[in-house]
């Protein structure tokens, strides 16, 4: 999982954040359990209790505790979801676009999406707001319009074309999507004009700050960060995961 305490290439050490005092909503989805992985492996949720997040190790998974209490807003016609929206398997995912182990568990999330099609639907949300560095400098400063760019992507182009989009942005990451977002948006038959007088309009940028308000009250610190949410209650992934340990939590969902 990646924060804003350390720039991308260095190590990534876990950071706190100070939260408000808000009321927790009532939703089905507010359930806290444990639930236990076959073969012995714990759910993948764990406290956040200052443990080193890095890529090579992105959620001591295997000896995680069970999860809190997470309160996670269910889907509704706000979000974009991959996949059908009825099934019984929902993965809501925080992420950035500018974050380079989110383009990591993307990949994982479309294979996942491949071999369970019919029992998962993946949901995408932003997870970017300005966060300053201690040197001065922004953290992830292309992620907010990154993120707005997909939204206006969603708006003129569809459901489908956002998700073809949000894989081809992070796909090129090194070779400077960010830097190049109209690019990527004509790629996929998006009017220009259209895109970039939506882009400067700066109309999703309240929606991309709330979003990441959103993900405060889930208790999301770092990107990425996904929720598995089924009528059993939620498990935590906090982090990179690789594609078996994902895969070990919905075989065990769906075997229960």
């Amino acid at each position: 999982m990646e924060n804003e305490t350390s720039h991308e290439h260095s190590n990534h050490e876990h950071h706190e954040h100070n939260h408000p005092h808000q009321e927790q909503k009532q939703n089905p989805w507010a359930i806290p359990l444990a639930i236990v992985l076959a073969g012995g492996i714990v759910a993948l949720a764990v406290f956040y209790s200052g443990k080193t997040t890095t890529k090579n190790n992105p959620t001591q998974a295997d000896g995680a505790t069970a999860t809190q209490n997470v309160d996670v807003r269910p889907v509704d016609s706000t979000d974009h979801v991959f996949g059908d929206v009825n099934a019984p398997i929902k993965i809501v995912e925080y992420s950035d676009l500018q974050c380079p182990y989110c383009q990591e568990f993307d990949a994982t999330m479309r294979q996942i999406m491949t071999d369970y099609k019919g029992k998962v639907a993946w949901i995408y949300r932003s997870f970017w707001a300005v966060r300053k560095l201690p040197d001065g400098s922004v953290f992830h400063p292309l992620g907010g319009k990154a993120a707005e760019s997909a939204e206006c992507v969603a708006e003129l182009g569809g459901n489908d074309k956002f998700w073809d989009y949000i894989g081809k942005v992070f796909a090129d990451q090194a070779n400077g999507s960010l830097d190049n977002l109209d690019k990527y948006a004509t790629a996929e038959g998006i009017d220009q004009a259209a895109f970039d007088k939506c882009l400067s309009s700066g109309k999703y940028t309240a929606k991309v700050a709330s979003l990441y308000q959103e993900g405060l009250k889930s208790q999301v610190n770092g990107t990425p960060n996904a929720f598995i949410m089924s009528k059993n209650g939620i498990v935590v992934i906090p982090g990179a995961v690789p594609y078996a340990q994902v895969k070990a939590a919905l075989d065990s969902i769906l075997k229960n």
